[in-house]
């Protein structure tokens, strides 16, 4: 089986003629009564909030993630497909493909625009699948890693380089759902799809054991990919569960960041900050629920910013922003609310609506980028981090990034289906001719580029080329 193993990470062709989407980071949310469909929803992240509800009828029990300027709604029971949006076009429904009859989708991680993984709830195997064609590439079998009702409960995933990281709850269905200690998280190299042995003192490939069962939240990976935590729930009404760290190099758990006993109740979604993780603690059964802070290096609980009666689905950090949200799905005044993490104060007086209650939410930030005849040769518009100059172009263009504290000294250059296309080595401005390292015509289309290598998130945009 032939796989393309690079990696699109700068943006997807939205149009065969070239537009600019908005460029100013929003919150998008999915919204669902669980009723028979659900809906979506735009707050600016800004100081008024400006909120756009109604934009897409989604199923009723949505999750949604974003890649490469497209959002990836899961829509998971009764529904079982993926429904990609695009933001450039209105939030347009792109497509729309099965995960296979009750598979009940839980996660994907996008490779490219035509490879992503997919987490399948009510099966062993998890899908290398064709997200906008919905053909199955690949299926690997985590069932090694189930307990003894044969389903692993396959959830939330992490990527780190070749490393896919998934979660498996592994809930003993033939037992009121019990959890079973450990919980785990299947580690797969995503160049073979062969499962990673995380313990050689045993027979056998291993998952990473964790201190608890049911890892039941995000995931979360750490600024350098070193550490990655989980949320565990264990079970309802006993302090169980907390966050763990796990290392991604030597793929093992490094124990508890704190634990429920420390924090006074179940852990729900949380979400990390630097060094602070924000988490959604309750001791009645998420009946009532406080917003409480820790820090990851002691473990320490540091205070709690809000509480509410509403049930909270979801957390999202904006790292540009400072921003946190909270998916609040209070019976009477159901919305999004807002929390400063910098004086950690709530901004919001009362949760902004998003028509039907928010239940998942994603920060999207659209790539900059700059057309042709907007400013000087050389230069920068004063907010954006890349510019080609011309664009479109016919012989060559120059590409320039603006990135304080990290040089940009290689950038590459892709084609649509995430293929390499091309090298260039610079100072923070790049020629291209058009060309393929080979030296062969590239031909015309849209090509996207983003810095080799940073420490920072990648930023880059997208190049016409006209023949």
């Amino acid at each position: 089986m032939t796989r393309n193993k690079t990696i699109l990470a700068a943006a997807l062709l939205f149009a065969a003629t070239p537009s600019v989407a908005a460029t100013q980071p929003f919150l998008f949310s999915v919204t669902t009564a669980y009723e028979t469909s659900g809906n979506c929803a735009t707050i600016q992240i800004d100081s008024a909030f400006t909120t756009a509800t109604g934009l897409q009828a989604v199923g009723s029990d949505p999750v949604v993630r974003y890649a490469g300027e497209k959002l990836y709604v899961l829509n998971r029971s009764l529904a079982d497909n993926i429904q990609i949006l695009d933001p450039a076009l209105s939030f347009a429904t792109q497509s729309e493909v099965s995960t296979g009859p009750g598979s009940n989708p839980q996660d994907i991680v996008v490779i490219d625009p035509s490879r992503s993984y997919v987490s399948r709830y009510e099966s062993a195997w998890l899908y290398e699948m064709n997200p906008a064609t919905g053909a199955v590439i690949d299926s690997i079998d985590l069932s090694p890693f189930a307990d003894t009702d044969g389903l692993p409960e396959m959830s939330r995933m992490a990527r780190r380089g070749d490393l896919l990281f998934v979660q498996l709850q592994r809930l003993d269905r033939n037992n009121f759902w019990t959890p079973v200690v450990p919980g785990m998280i299947a580690v797969i190299d995503i160049t073979t799809n062969l499962t990673v042995d995380a313990d050689g003192s045993l027979p056998g490939t291993q998952a990473i054991s964790l201190s608890a069962g049911n890892p039941n939240g995000q995931m979360t990976l750490d600024s350098a990919g070193a550490a990655l935590y989980v949320s565990l729930l264990g079970a309802y009404g006993v302090n169980d569960g907390g966050i763990e760290k796990v290392n991604t190099n030597s793929l093992a758990s490094e124990g508890w960041v704190t634990t429920e006993t420390d924090l006074g109740g179940d852990v729900g979604p949380f979400a990390m900050a630097g060094n602070t993780a924000y988490a959604i603690v309750s001791s009645d059964f998420f009946y009532t629920n406080q917003l409480v802070t820790v820090s990851v290096a002691t473990g320490a609980k540091l205070g709690t910013i809000l509480s509410t009666t509403g049930f909270v689905s979801d957390l999202e950090y904006d790292d540009s922003s400072s921003l946190l949200f909270l998916a609040d799905r209070d019976a009477v005044s159901p919305g999004v609310r807002v929390v400063n993490t910098v004086s950690e104060t709530e901004l919001t007086t009362s949760p902004i609506s998003t028509g039907l209650p928010p239940f998942d939410l994603v920060v999207v930030s659209p790539i900059d980028v700059g057309i042709a005849g907007s400013g000087e040769a050389g230069s920068f518009p004063a907010n954006r981090a890349s510019w080609a100059q011309p664009n479109p172009f016919r012989s060559s263009t120059e590409l320039f990034f603006r990135r304080p504290g990290d040089e940009v000294r290689e950038i590459d250059i892709y084609d649509p289906a995430g293929r390499l296309v091309r090298r260039l080595e610079g100072n923070d401005s790049f020629v291209w001719d058009g060309r393929t390292d080979g030296g062969d015509d590239a031909g015309a289309g849209v090509y996207f580029y983003r810095p080799v290598r940073s420490d920072r998130s990648p930023a880059g945009g997208r190049v016409v080329l006209v023949r």
